[in-house]
C-alpha cells in the first residue's frame, strides 16, 4: 500500500523512500549491522521486525529497512531476498508510513499525521499491546464492555 493508502507504493513513494548508496555503506560500516544484518536489512519479509522508533526516518543507523521491491501490503505473500554478496547489490528503502503503522499493529483506518507519521508511530504503545493490557483491567473494575459474540 502506498502513503495514500493503494495497493502498491507508486514510483515517487519507492524514490522518496531509497537509500542512497553513501547511506548503504554507512550502515554497513557500523560493528552491529556486520554482526546481525537482518537487524538493519530485512532479508526476509515472514520474519519479525524491529520495532519502530519515533526517530526512524532521523537516524539511519538504529534503523531497519527492507529491499525497494518488497510489496509488504496486509495481504500480500511475504518476499525472500538471497543473502551473501546478493544483498549488496539490491537496493534498500525505509518502510512507508502505512507500512510501520502495519507493524506497530495499527488498524488501516487508523489516519496518520503526515508530517508526524513515524514519530507518532515510533513513540507510541502498540495497539494489541495496549488492548491485552487494558482488557483485564477494565474487567477487574467492572467498566467492560459486553461481548456480542456470545
Amino acid at each position: 500500500h502506498s502513503e495514500d493508502g493503494t495497493d502498491a507504493l507508486s514510483k515517487d513513494d519507492l524514490e522518496r523512500l531509497a537509500l542512497t548508496n553513501h547511506q548503504i555503506s554507512k550502515v554497513r560500516a557500523q560493528p552491529y549491522t556486520q554482526k546481525h544484518p537482518e537487524a538493519r536489512f530485512l532479508t526476509n519479509t515472514a520474519k519479525a521486525a524491529k520495532t519502530m522508533q519515533s526517530s526512524y526516518t532521523k537516524w539511519i543507523i538504529g534503523s531497519q529497512f527492507v529491499p525497494s521491491d518488497a510489496n509488504l501490503g496486509d495481504h500480500d505473500e511475504p518476499t525472500s531476498t538471497p543473502v551473501g554478496d546478493d544483498v549488496d547489490m539490491q537496493q534498500w528503502r525505509r518502510y512507508s508510513s502505512r507500512e510501520a503503522a502495519r507493524l506497530q499493529g495499527f488498524p488501516e483506518s487508523f489516519h496518520l499525521c503526515s508530517q508526524r507519521a513515524y514519530h507518532m508511530i515510533g513513540n507510541s504503545v502498540a495497539p494489541p499491546v495496549m488492548s491485552m493490557v487494558a482488557a483485564p483491567l477494565l474487567q477487574a473494575l467492572g467498566l467492560a464492555k459486553e461481548n456480542d459474540d456470545g
